[in-house]
This record gives C-alpha cells, sequence and structure tokens, in this order.
C-alpha cells in the first residue's frame, strides 16, 4: 500500500464517526464598528483566523458572520490608521453582538497568533513569546526565500549558504530542533542537511509566525527551538468580499544576483466554495561579494499550487496541493578548487505535498482532522555537466503521511481547550552511488491535551503529550548497518501564566519540556555529504535529547508605544552536535565531523519596541542576544549567532499626489563580534549596515498595486555573518537593490 492510499485511509477512518455525530447548530455573529468619537467606520476588516472567514464593515460600520458552529473564537477587527482590536468570544445556541470601538494609532502592529496554541488568540493572552509578519510589512520584507524574510525578526537568525539556501535559527538552534509548519502542519523533508531551505515558495504566503521557545505539546518532536509557521494565501481572507474570479501578479527583482522571480495566482469564492491556482519561478546568477562574485552560488525555482475547498452545514472541506522545485549551485572551498578548478557540484530538490483538512462542529464543539502526504527527493551532484539521476553521489527520497485530530472541546464551567491525536509515518530510500545513510521506516503516536482557565485579569494554560516513535533501520553492507529497531517514548509539557496587570500592561511566565529523538542521520551517516562540504560520520550510542525551558515576558502596548522584553533559560539534556576531528577524507578532501553528545545550556532574551514620535514617524529598535555552553567541557557550543542591534525609522503619509500609504525607511543592522566560540570554530568581528526602502499603492480601478523598494548594504560593507557556511573563505552579500511590486485583479466582477 503506497502512502497516498494509506492517507486516504486514515482520513476516511477519521470521518467515519464524524458523519453519524454532527450535530450543527448555526449561530449569527453582528456588530457595529466605530471610532472613538461614535462614528461608524467602513471597510474595517473583520476576520476570524479559526475558521479561515473574512468581511468587511458596510458604510454604517456593521459587519455580520452568519451560518457559524458553536465555539470559542479570537475574532480581529483592523484597519488602516486604527490599533487591531481583539476580542474572545463564545458562540452557543443563540446569536452573538459585539460592537468594538478602535482607537487611532499609526502603529501596525500584529494582534493574533495562530501558533502559540491549538486555537488562535491574541499575542498578549499567549505565555510565550510570538513573532508575527504579515500585511505590507511581509510585502516588503518579502525574501528570495521564506527563511529570508523572517530574518530580521527578534530572536531569529539564518544560518546560509546564501538567499535561496538558507536555514531559521531560533535562540541559537537550528534544522532538527525547529519545527517548521505550513498552515499549522509539519513540512517534513531532507532537514538534517545544514543549509537545505525549508521548499516552501516565499511567492505563495500570506503570514509567517515566528514562536520562540519549545512547544513539544502541539508539535512533537523537533520544537526544542521554537517553530515557524508559514499561512499560504487563502481566496477566503484574500480581501473584503469576494468575486468568482480574482489574481495577483507579484514581480520580484534583485541586483545582486542578478534574480528575477514572479508568481501568478488566480482565486475565487463565495459563500459555498472557493478555489486557487498558483504558478512562480525564480533565476539567480552568482552573489556578489563587495570583493567580486562567489563562484557557482547560482539558483533556480519552479513551483506551483493549487486549493480547492467547500463549506457546507456539515463543515468545510479544503484540498490543496503543491509542487516546489530547486536547484542549488555549491560553491567549493578553495582548498577543492585547487585540485579540481572547474569542479561544480549541486543539489536538485524537490517537495510535493497533498493536503486534506476537514473542519467540522459536533454538538457544541469543532473537530478539525488534517492530513498530508508529502514527498522529498533530494539529489547531490559532483558536477553540474554530470547532473543525471543515475549519477547522483546522493539521492534520498523520504515520503511522509500524517494525519491529526482535534477537538476543540465546548467550555467546562470556565475551562476550554483541545484534545489531540496524530499519527505519522515516514519513509526514506537511499538510491545514489553513496548510502550516506540507511534506509528507515518510522512511524509516530501521538496524544495531548491542552487547557485553558480565564481568571481575569490572570490566564492559567497547560498542556500534555505522549510520543512514541518506532524507527525501523534497513540493512546497508555499504555503512556497516545491520537491519535493526529503535523505540523511543516521552512525555511533553508546558505550563503558563498570563497577568494583566493593567490595560496596557502585562506579564507572562512559561515553563516547557521538549524532546527529540535521534535521526537516522545521526545515527548511521557515514560517508561525503556534497551539501554541507564535509564527511559525517554518526554515532549509533545517541540517545533523545530533552530539553527544560523558561520563559519570562513583559509586554506594554498603546496606540502610540508597543514594548516587548524577553528572558530564556533552556537546558537541553544529551545535546546532539558535530565535532570536527583532525582528519581529512583522502577522498573527497573533506574534514571528518563525528556526532557527539553532551549536556548544554543556552540563554539569552530579546527587546523590542515601537513608538509613534509623531502620525507620520515610527520609531523602532530592538536587541537580541543568545549564548550557549556545552556543560562537559566548559566551552561554548558551536555555530551560536553573534548579539545584535537593529534600530530604524518610517515615515509615512496617507497620500502624496497619486500614491497612496507611501513611506520611507531607514535602518541599520549591527552584529557585534562573536568571540564565544567552540574550540574548532573561527570567529567573526562586528559589522553595521544600512538599508533604505520605500514604497506605496497606486490605485487602478478598485485594486490597488503595491510597490516596494530596497537598497540592503547600501554602502557595500564587506564582512562575514558567524552563520554563513562561506565565511572561511567568502564574504556575504555585498549591496542589493530590489523591487517588488504586486498587482491584484478582477476577471470576472460579482
Amino acid at each position: 500500500m503506497n502512502h497516498l492510499e494509506r492517507l486516504f485511509n486514515l482520513m476516511i477512518f477519521a470521518f467515519l464517526p464524524v458523519s453519524v455525530t454532527i450535530n450543527v447548530h448555526s449561530q449569527t455573529l453582528t456588530g457595529t464598528v466605530s471610532d472613538e468619537q461614535g462614528n461608524p467606520l467602513a471597510n474595517v476588516n473583520v476576520m476570524i483566523p479559526a475558521l479561515q472567514l473574512q468581511t468587511g464593515t458596510t458604510d454604517c460600520g456593521k459587519y455580520e458572520f452568519s451560518k457559524l458552529s458553536p465555539g470559542i473564537y479570537t475574532i480581529e477587527f483592523y484597519s488602516i490608521g486604527y490599533e487591531k482590536e481583539t476580542r474572545t468570544i463564545q458562540l452557543t445556541s443563540s446569536d452573538n453582538t459585539q460592537d468594538v470601538v478602535l482607537r487611532a494609532s499609526p502603529l501596525e502592529l500584529p494582534a493574533v497568533t495562530v501558533t502559540a496554541k491549538p486555537q488562535p488568540t491574541g499575542i498578549n493572552n499567549s505565555a510565550q513569546p510570538v513573532s508575527v509578519l504579515e500585511g505590507r510589512e511581509l510585502d516588503s520584507k518579502r525574501g528570495q526565500s521564506v527563511t529570508q524574510s523572517i530574518e530580521a525578526l527578534p530572536g531569529v537568525s539564518t544560518f546560509s549558504r546564501g538567499p535561496l539556501s538558507m536555514k531559521p535559527v531560533i535562540r541559537g538552534l537550528t534544522s532538527q530542533r525547529v519545527v517548521v509548519a505550513v498552515n499549522g502542519m509539519r513540512h517534513d523533508s531532507q532537514q538534517w542537511d545544514d543549509e537545505q531551505s525549508p521548499e516552501i515558495d516565499a511567492l505563495d504566503v500570506e503570514r509567517i509566525e515566528v514562536l520562540r521557545g519549545p512547544n513539544s505539546v502541539l508539535f512533537g518532536s523537533d520544537a526544542l527551538g521554537g517553530v515557524v509557521n508559514v499561512i499560504t494565501q487563502d481566496p477566503r481572507m484574500s480581501g473584503i468580499g469576494s468575486s468568482p474570479l480574482s489574481g495577483s501578479l507579484l514581480l520580484n527583482g534583485f541586483s545582486n544576483n542578478r534574480q528575477a522571480a514572479g508568481g501568478l495566482t488566480l482565486y475565487g469564492s463565495n459563500s459555498a466554495i472557493e478555489y486557487k491556482g498558483q504558478f512562480s519561478a525564480r533565476h539567480t546568477d552568482d552573489i556578489m561579494m563587495p570583493e567580486g562574485a562567489l563562484r557557482n552560488s547560482g539558483a533556480s525555482e519552479v513551483n506551483g499550487s493549487g486549493l480547492f475547498g467547500t463549506t457546507q452545514e456539515w463543515g468545510t472541506l479544503k484540498l490543496q496541493c503543491s509542487h516546489f522545485g530547486q536547484e542549488i549551485h555549491i560553491s567549493p572551498d578553495p582548498e577543492q578548487l585547487e585540485e579540481e578548478p572547474d569542479l561544480a557540484p549541486q543539489q536538485n530538490i524537490t517537495h510535493d505535498k497533498v493536503y486534506v483538512s476537514y473542519n467540522v462542529p459536533i454538538s457544541i464543539s469543532r473537530l478539525e482532522i488534517n492530513g498530508t502526504w508529502q514527498g522529498s527527493k533530494r539529489s547531490e551532484f559532483e558536477d553540474e555537466d554530470k547532473a543525471e539521476a543515475d549519477s547522483a553521489q546522493v539521492q534520498l527520497h523520504l515520503s511522509t503521511v500524517s494525519v491529526d485530530v482535534k477537538v476543540h472541546h465546548a467550555t467546562i464551567g470556565t475551562i476550554f481547550g483541545t484534545v489531540g491525536a496524530s499519527i505519522m509515518s515516514q519513509k526514506n530510500e537511499t538510491l545514489g552511488l553513496e548510502p550516506l545513510i540507511p534506509g528507515f521506516n518510522q512511524l509516530n503516536f501521538a496524544g495531548y491535551i491542552y487547557e485553558e482557565l480565564p481568571l481575569s485579569p490572570v490566564n492559567f494554560s497547560v498542556g500534555l503529550r505522549f510520543d512514541s516513535r518506532r524507527l525501523e533501520v534497513d540493512e546497508n553492507d555499504d555503512l556497516g548497518v545491520q537491519k535493526q529497531t529503535r523505540n523511543y517514548t516521552a512525555v511533553t509539557g508546558t505550563a503558563g501564566i498570563v497577568w494583566h496587570a493593567t490595560e496596557p500592561i502585562s506579564f507572562a511566565l512559561n515553563v516547557g519540556r521538549g524532546w527529540r529523538s535521534p535521526i537516522a542521520e545521526e545515527l548511521f551517516i557515514n560517508g561525503a555529504d556534497e551539501g554541507s562540504i564535509r564527511f559525517k560520520i554518526g554515532n549509533v550510542n545517541l540517545e533523545p535529547e530533552e530539553s527544560f525551558n523558561l520563559d519570562l515576558l513583559a509586554r506594554y502596548a498603546s496606540p502610540r508605544f508597543s514594548v516587548e522584553a524577553s528572558a530564556f533559560h533552556n537546558r537541553i539534556s544529551r545535546y546532539i552536535f558535530l565535532s570536527p576531528t583532525a582528519e581529512v577524507d583522502p577522498a573527497s578532501g573533506f574534514t571528518k565531523y563525528i556526532q557527539s553528545q553532551a549536556n548544554a545550556t543556552l540563554g539569552g532574551g530579546e527587546l523590542t519596541l515601537y513608538t509613534a514620535a509623531s502620525n507620520h514617524l515610527i520609531l523602532h529598535a530592538g536587541f537580541d542576544w543568545v549564548l550557549g555552553k556545552n556543560e562537559e567541557t566548559n566551552t561554548w557550543l558551536p555555530m551560536i549567532p553573534a548579539n545584535r542591534l537593529k534600530a530604524g525609522l518610517k515615515l509615512t503619509e496617507p497620500s502624496l499626489d497619486f500614491l497612496h500609504n507611501p513611506y520611507i525607511a531607514v535602518n541599520t543592522r549591527v552584529a557585534l563580534n562573536q568571540e564565544r566560540i567552540d574550540p574548532f570554530e573561527s570567529q567573526t568581528g562586528g559589522y553595521s549596515l544600512f538599508d533604505v526602502g520605500f514604497g506605496g499603492e497606486i490605485s487602478i480601478g478598485s485594486n490597488m498595486l503595491k510597490v516596494d523598494c530596497a537598497v540592503d548594504n547600501i554602502l557595500d560593507k564587506a564582512y562575514f555573518d558567524h552563520l554563513s557556511r562561506y565565511k572561511d573563505y567568502g564574504l556575504n552579500p555585498g549591496r542589493n537593490v530590489s523591487v517588488k511590486i504586486s498587482v491584484p485583479f478582477t476577471v470576472i466582477k460579482e
């Protein structure tokens, strides 16, 4: 039975009990939105993120949602020039009215998180720090990869081999210790490759959330450092109202690597159905450093996706599919080029996904069922001229099937929450000339419960999860691996408290326990990894990692000033890391690295503030720092990001002739010296970079064309980022001019 058949059977098995338990009570939510003077506000966005519904207020400030199922929901109200407002409501068997007053504010800060808890909630009700990138802020920061888009967020760095080959680093942790999710479901791929970006199209993103700190209760193994949740474009959330067929054209250009990228999206929706089709392509030349081009560092992408959904009285059913295809060229180090001057290694990566979601009311509760099939293929070639399937040095095929079931139960007294279960099955095939890692099958079962108790002004939350994982490894004579089975179990938990001391001030405390089982690569790898330019050796004696994390958080939020300060302490038992040896593999010329394990402690924090100096001038600043220590050797952990300072200003106007909402932004990024390094690492000096940006919107009929231009590293500063894979022989990219244009259009009007 193949994985698609297993996904279908698991989904049908999950749906069967639903067909006999649905008991629908349709409610209506209405209300009026006004300003502080009592004037009704028109065209206010009113959203219910949990149901992916959006509408807008009329000229009289009224809004309405009908046919809503019972449950507890967070509602968001947003209009340009006003502070975002959230309300948490409970729909039972009667209709509900919520009138809202919006306060004038030049700050446009996010108000809702969908990642920190099983259901969307207000950010100020989250006991864990979370950052959100959305709207015009996302438009201006949309990078050449999803990871590049978020590298300026607090506590987030990037481990990179160029802008298209980046991994998120959250509080000093990356790769298998950071879960990347798409629409709340884990994105599974060959993530153990140090620099491989998550295979997600940067042009098909509506919102990105970054949760800092462990969240193993909701996401299972690997979420020791945090979670990056990418929310893709959804027809129902793409604008006020609906039309049978609308679309958008995204065009991006970057001067540094002479990159061109474009994406075309067509979508439509009405009260019953929604649909979307999307296609994008990207091509880059070599990266330009201040001292010249970084040889063989170009890349290309071709991606596509589709969505169809229907909403009926029995619930909402959606089917989504996507394809990501990327070719990455790898710049060899100088020692390799001395022996082979024409060497041009590359990676070919594809990721295919089928995603089914079912959201259904059951009496006065709500059920979510999500199923995913993912196929990830990665091939590595010593030379681009030999990039044929049968000549791949490394060729790995990973297929994953997962099903998550959540029941958001009705309130018990004042307690509400979610009970969930998940199953994940993975199969890896090793097909290249060099096996690198053995084939394996992995099966994971989990069950969890997450409950909340609101006792104004204090909110309590607690979660508990049990995981059972079975790893069956195939025999591989080349690697000296015998057929074997390994079993892992873990109990993880989280507990948080949020105290709303006054209306603008809140404090939060969160403790969390996470875990991560060793993966096949860490246990059994034995060979040259072209992608990381290393010869890696596994360690069959590795044991699971366990972490205990403490988060302290303080927030102040008003219409003109916002500040968030957080501090964390994360102790990881049996931390797994690569240690270089003194040996060099004669065949590849790569230094040999072996997997090691030791107890480790990471600590640090983040400080972020925004202030409206006037209605047209926004100032912002931030600082984040992290320290990582190997407790057994009393040395620093490898690949910990340098401490950073960010600051900037943004000038805005409501309109300037034909340009609506124009802005000019000036920012600086300062990295301090990174001298706290592993004995085998090279330290890096500090640097300061300056960026400028400007943009606005142009009215085209009823649509608004959006333009964002920027010059990053405007002084063409030569510098080495501490987390760059090229730092020992190549500078980071120099000056980069970018132009990003979004052209919305309507094909068929209502």
